[in-house]
């Protein structure tokens, strides 16, 4: 991650002077360009290291990706030309050495990091343990996993590199950004914007969007919001009777041209529709408590066939409006 030299100033007093070194020992970090060098004098005293790695560590970039149920195939079929590194792990941020490790990939690969109380991805990738990384390649059903050494850095950039060299082909300098990265698709409800509508919901083929309607973002209900996650692990496995669902917010007052057609009365906010954004555009309010089993009960009765949804005036939804930078927490 970093590369540590020493300069004895008695045999090579030119460079301690070209450098303005005057105690000593002194400890210097250099930051990439053009972020000025910080010093630390340790005196008589015994070396803080936690200090000096603090002072180099805050320098390291940090290209990883918050990878969620949301956004994961996003963040996996995005940039087609590029292999993605998963990391599981139970850190809330992303480690100092996978951090490194992203920037020195930068133009190669995408870095992405799901926690590990993301029960629905840990089941699908069967991790056991954690740290757990592996490596995405297309055409490849089966990630690969990193097995055949320790969690340091020189350790994974031996094992990233291989994949690095072999299938990026040219070295390409195109930014490895990845779509995944957008805010929305790392929110666990996102709200529904000008920037997001589209990707979450209007332009999704084969979905039905379960709304959450709020008069404002700060609105938000935390108990209705743990319940639409629990109802979204459960319904996850549903997915192969034929309907998958998409859970968003919808701030009516900031969005009140868009919430128009579904005919809101005083009452139903805070409150949920299921919106199908398909050919023909249908509604369907739901009737039930804003709880775990009220919303599974609407959804139950989608999947059974027996709802009933109200048909939007003119097939047509009005456009979104607001950026999605209103809707950050």
């Amino acid at each position: 991650m970093f590369r540590i030299g020493s300069v004895e100033c008695n045999e090579f007093n030119k460079i301690c002077e070209e450098q303005g070194i005057t105690e000593f020992p002194t400890y210097r970090v250099y930051p990439p360009f053009p972020v000025p060098h910080a010093d630390m004098q340790s005196g008589d005293s015994e070396l803080d290291t936690d200090k000096l790695k603090k002072m180099a560590f805050k320098h390291i970039g940090n290209r990883v990706i918050d990878v969620s149920s949301t956004n994961h195939d996003v963040f996996k079929d995005d940039n087609p030309g590029k292999p993605k590194v998963l990391l599981f792990t139970e850190s809330k941020k992303a480690p100092i050495v996978y951090r490194a490790l992203s920037e020195y990939f930068d133009q190669t690969l995408l870095f992405g990091m799901v926690k590990s109380d993301d029960e629905a991805l840990v089941k699908k990738y069967k991790v056991t343990s954690f740290p757990s990384l592996y490596i995405l390649k297309n055409n490849e059903k089966a990630p690969i996993k990193f097995e055949d050494g320790e969690f340091k850095y020189s350790e994974i950039f031996e094992f990233i590199n291989t994949y690095s060299e072999t299938f990026v082909f040219g070295q390409q300098k195109e930014s490895a950004e990845s779509a995944a990265s957008k805010p929305w698709l790392t929110q666990p409800i996102p709200f529904l914007s000008k920037d997001s509508g589209n990707e979450l919901c209007l332009k999704k083929d084969g979905i039905l969007c379960v709304i959450y309607l709020v008069n404002s973002a700060a609105e938000s209900d935390q108990a209705v919001l743990d319940a639409f996650a629990n109802v979204k692990e459960a319904f996850t496995s549903k997915i192969e009777r034929g309907i998958t669902f998409n859970f968003l917010r919808l701030d009516v007052t900031a969005e009140a041209d868009f919430a128009a057609p579904f005919a809101l009365e005083d009452g139903q906010v805070p409150g949920i529709v299921v919106l199908n954004p398909g050919k023909k555009k249908r509604f369907l309010k739901h009737e039930y408590d804003l709880t775990e089993e009220g919303i599974t009960q609407t959804l139950d009765k989608i999947l059974g066939g027996d709802a009933r949804f109200k048909i939007v005036k003119g097939n047509k939804l009005p456009e979104l409006t607001q950026s999605h930078d209103i809707f950050l927490q």
